[in-house]
């Protein structure tokens, strides 16, 4: 019985890794009895786990920049470059809840945190440094809410500004010597 609904979705998962890989791969892992198979084959074959590809995550890291992006833009350029960085070291420990593994977590985040923030513009300084004080320090995607909030804010502030009528449109009143007025525009 149970190996009916194995077989059902092992055969699924199969069909699922087939079609989302290009022909060479497929043709590598087409004859493989079961999808662990596959999946350990794909694990071994694209984990990342040189020292000059680590090098190269954590510069690029390290180095990004919001720039001319959005906050958006860069938020996921710089977790994206964090998820390549993860998968390039080992991960011997596959469940663990004591307080020793929580507090390296811990400090990840707060590395990421500080990364993220680092590489923000100018123009978020003052809530930047409002985070920072927080206690306790709020999590990553807590934190890009606040500032894609603030980002929002000011762009509705910067659009309700009252902007001077453009000069094409204004009128004065000329008075010449013969006493009547003219408009002029």
């Amino acid at each position: 019985r149970y190996f009916k609904i194995w077989s059902r979705c092992n055969s699924m998962v199969k069909s699922w890794l087939l079609n989302v890989v290009n022909k060479e791969i497929y043709d590598s892992i087409l004859y493989y009895e079961d999808a662990a198979e596959m999946w350990d084959d794909f694990f071994r074959r694209f984990k990342v786990n040189n020292l000059p590809r680590k090098y190269q995550l954590e510069q690029a890291v390290m180095t990004l920049k919001q720039g001319d992006s959005d906050l958006s833009t860069y938020f996921t350029k710089k977790k994206t470059l964090w998820e390549q960085l993860a998968n390039t070291k080992s991960s011997l420990v596959k469940k663990c809840n004591c307080d020793q593994v929580k507090e390296l977590l811990e400090d990840a985040e707060t590395s990421r945190i500080i990364q993220f923030l680092m590489g923000l513009n100018d123009s978020f300084n003052k809530i930047c440094g409002q985070i920072l004080n927080m206690k306790p320090p709020p999590l990553l995607n807590d934190i890009y809410n606040m500032l894609d909030q603030d980002e929002s804010q000011r762009l509705i502030g910067n659009n309700t500004k009252v902007s001077p009528a453009p000069v094409a449109f204004t009128m004065q009143s000329v008075t010449p010597d013969n006493g009547q007025i003219m408009l002029a525009q």
